[in-house]
């Protein structure tokens, strides 16, 4: 509450400051010094970071212009004004949006940090006025004349729709209500539903979507963008979306879709809403500095939708510096799809999700579920996610499936569907195949390859799919879609879970986390750098492959032991290097995905850890072809639970010894003697080297016996006598 009290007032403060801001220009060319180009414009008029949006026939620019170190015109690079151009010069911005920001913040804030856009002609409506009836009036608005409207303080019982080169500002920060009249049943600002609008915003308004006395069964957001572009929306409070409490069809507080472009969400504080708090499905988006708290669903939802044939998907959108909470049926921020008919059809791309505060949502604090083959570049970098209660995970990442359908039948290694046809080697090895329901539900594999209609998989099934048996192919091991960069996390539970989508994992931090902080489900991708204070384990690792897991620092202050810090399950080809685990119980679990005992952890290195206060080295489930080397063990039982197969090497490992080597002798009037190997695993007898160092004496043969936990026996056939028989030996 403390932290929503202290940015409420931050935000109420820079609404009421007066300082003196940039301004936005815009022209249709960038020099000839006609009407409508860039250098047109006075130089005396020009201040410091004042910026301009060009339009020509061929293309779009953006500038900021400079006060000093210009150097000569440059057109379209560097553009000096024709007239008292004194030191001054416009340089081209050539970041994109959704690139992310400049040390300086020109990039991206040019057109988002100014009172001043959208001056030009100024027209006022009065106290009791009509708004829309002010943006009727006006007829002749253009790139080269944009019109401001101030609205005085009131509250206007009406809905709105802007249109291009028209800017609505309240003329004191909140000092101007618009408000859905009763059973009005529409949207209180609408930008761009009577045609295309671009170039136009609202500034400091209450926008009331006065749920209670609207229709029911129609749905209406606050502030609705539909085919607009460069559309600016902050600073505004808005609240109170029909209908209430409606998961999907409620009203959301800002929605930004069907082909919205170039649209600026910022300073805004989103309050007691319908559904979703802020919803894009737009390209080009910036949602900064807002203010969610109290939305039924998402606080942020980034979405794919399939309306009309048409296809609308969320691209270059950025996530920034956003106060997030209190979402009663959602997650902090998410990811919906619409009306999709298969994963190919939506591409979701870059997306970043940077620096935001994310406290107590009932769900996740971020989910990016039903993430696609297409989908590409999430990026969820620097956030601070706190009290999170579901086992989905604070950060959740999941996919969608590229292609399901029921079996024909199948076989010990393949899946049939007559129903397809794929083409040749289509599925490869870096899909794996899910078995969702009927007979071997539940089982995973991995993909060796496919034909028309038939999956071949490894290894084989351990119940093998019929004709009741539904399936699910997707694209679980390749290159990283998600990178979980540097984030914070304080009295959560699970802390990430992935799906089916390669995820890099890296910087991140965690404290007071009650379960399995990382949990990893048929995918592949790195967890690396992280430090965490945990509870129980520190990654489960579910039928994946090509992991890596180092550099890690995992630990519990504690005298309370974690449960397996690392804990395989049917997961191969994978690494774990260079940790640090402090206060376990045993450090490795190696065992089956379930009961589904096809399916082993096989072919891991677990290499160079240190391995401090531990209960146990390794529990042996179900493994097979594993290497356990050159780790360090300090104040660690030495035990292991369980036996592992003759396949697995562990060597070289400090404090735990499992290699060794001496001398004996059988002596004389003896037949034997038992040799004390000292080591952590009971060897087998083919690891036992012996060569007799004599001719044994009376002896002409000797042989080992006995092998056991702490000793193994050399035997002579008869007594060595006074000669005695000596022997050396050797455990590798």
């Amino acid at each position: 509450m403390k932290k929503i009290i202290i940015l409420l007032m931050i935000l109420f403060l820079s609404l009421f400051v007066n300082a003196e801001a940039a301004k936005i220009y815009y022209a249709t060319a960038l020099t000839g010094g006609g009407p409508g180009a860039l250098d047109k414009l006075d130089g005396a008029s020009l201040s410091d970071k004042d910026g301009a949006i060009v339009i020509t026939a061929s293309n779009r620019y953006f500038y900021t212009l400079k006060t000093s170190g210009c150097g000569v015109e440059s057109s379209p690079d560097t553009i000096i004004p024709d007239t008292n151009s004194s030191t001054k010069c416009w340089i081209r911005i050539t970041d994109t949006i959704g690139e992310g920001w400049t040390d300086d913040g020109t990039t991206i804030r040019l057109t988002t940090s100014t009172d001043n856009v959208g001056i030009g002609t100024t027209r006022y409506v009065q106290s009791g006025g009509n708004i829309q009836a002010e943006i009727n009036a006006i007829t002749d608005a253009s790139i080269n004349k944009v019109y401001t409207i101030i609205v005085s303080g009131g509250i206007y019982n009406e809905c709105i729709t802007l249109k291009s080169y028209v800017f609505l500002k309240s003329e004191s920060p909140l000092g101007a209500t618009i408000k859905a009249p009763n059973a009005g049943n529409c949207s209180p600002v609408k930008i761009g539903f009577a045609g295309n609008a671009t170039y136009t915003g609202i500034d400091g308004f209450y926008i009331d979507g006065n749920k209670d006395n609207q229709t029911s069964g129609s749905y209406h957001h606050g502030i609705n963008v539909n085919d607009g572009d460069y559309v600016w929306i902050k600073n505004n409070y808005v609240t109170l979306t029909h209908p209430y409490l409606v998961h999907g069809t409620g009203g959301s507080g800002i929605n930004a879709y069907q082909n919205a472009s170039y649209v600026w969400i910022e300073d805004n504080i989103i309050y007691n809403i319908g559904d979703r708090a802020i919803q894009v499905a737009g390209e080009n988006i910036i949602i900064e500095g807002n203010i969610v708290t109290q939305s039924y669903d998402r606080g942020v939802s980034v979405s794919s939708m399939y309306e009309d044939g048409l296809l609308y998907s969320a691209k270059h959108v950025t996530i920034k510096d956003n106060y997030i909470t209190g979402q009663t049926n959602g997650s902090g921020i998410g990811y919906s799809i619409e009306g999709l008919p298969t994963a190919s059809n939506q591409v979701l791309n870059d997306i970043k999700i940077i620096n935001n505060t994310i406290i107590a949502p009932v769900n996740c604090g971020i989910k990016l579920s039903d993430i696609g083959v297409n989908d590409n570049n999430f990026l969820i970098e620097g956030n601070y996610i706190e009290n999170t209660t579901t086992t989905l995970g604070s950060i959740a990442i999941g996919y969608k499936a590229e292609e399901s359908g029921t079996a024909t039948s199948g076989t010990a290694s393949t899946l049939t569907d007559t129903s397809k046809l794929w083409s040749s080697a289509q599925f490869k090895y870096n899909y794996a195949i899910r078995l969702t329901n009927g007979t071997g539900s539940g089982q995973v594999r991995w993909v060796s390859g496919s034909d028309a209609a038939t999956i071949y998989v490894v290894p084989n099934w351990t119940t093998n799919p019929n004709g009741t048996t539904t399936y699910e192919l997707f694209r679980g091991f390749g290159e990283a879609k998600v990178k979980i960069v540097n984030n914070a996390f304080k009295n959560t539970s699970v802390v990430v879970k992935v799906e089916g989508v390669p995820t890099i994992i890296t910087g991140n931090t965690a404290k007071e986390i009650n379960a399995v902080p990382i949990k990893l489900y048929w995918t592949s991708g790195s967890v690396t750098n992280n430090d965490m204070e945990l509870s129980y384990g520190a990654v489960d690792a579910y039928t994946s492959r090509g992991l890596i897991i180092a550099n890690n620092n995992f630990s519990r202050s504690s005298s309370n032991r974690l449960y397996q810090p690392i804990a395989f399950y049917g997961t191969e080809n994978s690494l774990v290097v260079n940790n640090y685990f402090r206060s376990f119980d045993y450090i490795i679990l190696l065992d089956k995905n379930g009961t589904d005992t096809g399916n082993t952890s096989r072919y891991n290195l677990i290499a160079s850890n240190i391995f401090e206060q531990g209960d146990g080295f390794i529990s042996f489930v179900a493994e097979s072809n594993n290497i356990i080397e050159n780790n360090i063990l300090r104040d660690v039982t030495a035990s292991v639970a369980g036996t592992p197969n003759s396949t697995t090497h562990i060597r070289n490992n400090t404090g735990y010894i499992t290699e060794n080597s001496g001398t004996a002798i059988v002596a004389f009037t003896t037949t034997y003697i038992d040799v004390t190997h000292a080591l952590a695993l009971t060897p087998s007898i083919n690891q036992i080297k012996v060569t007799a160092t004599n001719d044994l004496g009376l002896a002409s043969k000797f042989w080992i016996s006995n092998v056991g936990v702490t000793t193994f026996r050399i035997n002579t056939n008869i007594d060595p006598g006074s000669a005695t028989a000596t022997f050396v030996w050797s455990i590798l």
